[in-house]
């Protein structure tokens, strides 16, 4: 195997590489545990991928392709022990954290390499702050890039396609990548040592842009769907609130028309009859819109819980400054207060 001539990334320096690459995605996920298990968990499979990492560096060609297997497992388990998410899920994150990893570790042994062909091998101080310094400056990068889009609160729900698609993505790039150490002898492979640490890094490097151009176009498509679904809600509301006024209006119109009805009667009904004609003002004075906050949105949608709340023995109390909601469009108002009130009701 070629890479074993060339002298490949040190077997060590990968396993850091995945286990941040997974630690960053792990941050934006919901976790499934806390406090020192989380911690404990952490370290444990810090130290198993540096084990098996360390142990498969000299394995035969043969075997090579069976160990980044299982090291991508280990990744996998790693996410999907920590994270509380759906398997797809776990398996979407641990492809990008894998490609990720493939470009941090990729990227610090070239330079590395740069060096030690410009300078000489650099002693370990060197070494370790080539390490340092790359790692951090590659997860930095992609960490701001992420945090715009991955809530904690609310992941990513993968579907199947868009996770084969990204696990298609993610073997193209590592074959692409790798190539040159499986056969040189290919119209796409390097030949100098230089060439075949070019074509991995930046390989590694369009694949990470296209996994995180993929990954926001479905941020993009689940928050376009979320602002319709509001939408549909707003206009529901306003609905709502448009039929409830037209009602109120008609109630309002006809308590009016019957107050003067039952003024009439009184004036030609006897004492004794008085009090039936009392009894049915009183009954019907509760269909008036009585609240009057200073905002008509806000009276309407008032107005229309109330009467529900009558015909169902609840109570409804309000202490209302309606004025200082003029600032408030029609429809926020209607969505505000009309899913407040339906949720107290229920």
């Amino acid at each position: 195997m070629q890479a074993e001539v060339l002298g490949n990334i040190p077997r060590l320096y990968t396993a850091l590489a995945d286990w941040l690459a997974c630690l960053l995605y792990l941050y934006y996920l919901p976790k499934r545990t806390a406090g020192w298990r989380r911690y404990t968990i952490h370290a444990v499979f810090l130290l198993l991928l540096g084990v098996f990492m360390q142990a498969t560096g000299q394995v035969p060609q043969f075997w090579f392709l069976p160990c980044i297997a299982v090291s991508i497992l280990i990744m996998y388990l790693y996410i999907r022990v920590q994270a509380d998410v759906p398997a797809r899920c776990a398996g979407y994150y641990c492809v990008r954290a894998f490609i990720l990893g493939e470009l941090a570790a990729s990227l610090e042994w070239q330079l590395y390499y740069y060096m030690a062909g410009q300078q000489g091998t650099p002693g370990a101080g060197v070494r370790v702050g080539i390490l340092a310094v790359v790692y951090a400056a590659v997860y930095g990068v992609v960490f701001a890039l992420e945090r715009n889009y991955n809530d904690i609160a609310s992941p990513l729900h993968v579907h199947k396609k868009e996770f084969l698609s990204t696990l298609f993505i993610g073997v193209a790039v590592y074959a692409a990548s790798n190539l040159s150490y499986v056969s040189p002898d290919t119209p796409f492979s390097g030949k100098m040592t230089a060439e075949i640490y070019n074509i991995r890094t930046l390989v590694d490097l369009g694949g990470m842009a296209i996994l995180f151009a993929h990954h926001m176009q479905l941020v993009e498509y689940r928050r376009k769907k979320e602002r319709d679904a509001l939408q549909n809600v707003l206009q529901a509301q306003y609905a709502q609130y448009r039929s409830a006024q037209d009602s109120i209006d008609l109630i309002n119109k006809k308590y009016h028309d019957l107050k003067h009805q039952i003024a009439v009667l009184r004036s030609e009904t006897s004492e004794e009859k008085a009090h039936y004609l009392d009894a049915m003002e009183q009954e019907i004075r509760s269909y008036e819109a009585q609240n009057k906050t200073g905002n008509e949105v806000l009276d309407t949608i008032l107005t229309s819980k109330s009467l529900y709340c009558q015909q169902h023995g609840i109570t409804l109390t309000c202490v209302a400054d309606g004025a200082a909601l003029d600032f408030m469009d029609t429809m926020d108002l209607c969505s505000l207060f009309g899913n407040a009130l339906d949720n107290a009701i229920e």
